[in-house]
């Protein structure tokens, strides 16, 4: 059988990118494909656990707890300097405030993007997410937020509370630094 012949939720690259790198195909499924044999299986399995250890920053071992807006800076500025449009990126959190997830959620344009509120949520379920930080840059440079963003920020921090899971913050990144809703107190009041 061949990879087109495959229904899309179970091509290799439709499952990576829609579930993560743990909700690949066995070897033995894998290998029924046409063109992927033990040595390729073995080629992907490994690019994959590098990928994992990459991510995680330090040779395979737990993710670095997220204890503040500068960690949270520190991991996702490499990712969003420089871009010419906008990105928003959530990081799901464990109780220990490890990271078991990141990923990009919505792309947009010089002056927006979406905050996809039920992909958002849908992530951290399934994930089994204690809190989430939300990420997001500005490229023109100014990390305070717009009214939108403020807007954005508190539905979320609601809808978030709904299901049991904290906003833990909400980092805006600029090439000249960032803000922090937490830091700066700017969690709208009366919002969970």
């Amino acid at each position: 059988m061949k990879i087109k012949e495959l229904c899309k939720e179970e091509r290799p690259r439709e499952m990576l990118a829609e579930k993560g790198a743990r909700a690949r195909t066995g070897a033995d499924r894998m290998q029924e494909t046409e063109g992927i044999g033990a040595a390729r299986y073995a080629t992907l399995a490994a690019a994959l656990e590098l990928g994992r250890r990459c991510w995680s920053g330090n040779g395979g071992a737990a993710a670095p707890a997220i204890h503040g807006a500068a960690d949270t800076y520190a991991l996702m500025a490499p990712l969003l300097h420089g871009l010419g449009h906008e990105e928003c990126w959530i990081i799901l959190l464990n109780r220990r405030n490890r990271p078991v997830f990141k990923g990009m959620v919505s792309q947009g344009d010089t002056g927006e993007t979406a905050f996809p509120l039920g992909q958002i949520l849908r992530h951290a379920v399934e994930r089994g997410a204690s809190a989430l930080v939300l990420v997001h840059n500005h490229p023109s440079g100014d990390p305070l937020p717009s009214r939108a963003d403020i807007e954005r920020t508190a539905a979320l921090r609601e809808a978030a509370h709904a299901v049991g899971v904290l906003l833990l913050d909400h980092v805006i990144v600029s090439d000249g630094g960032y803000f922090s809703f937490a830091e700066e107190k700017s969690f709208p009041a009366g919002s969970a």
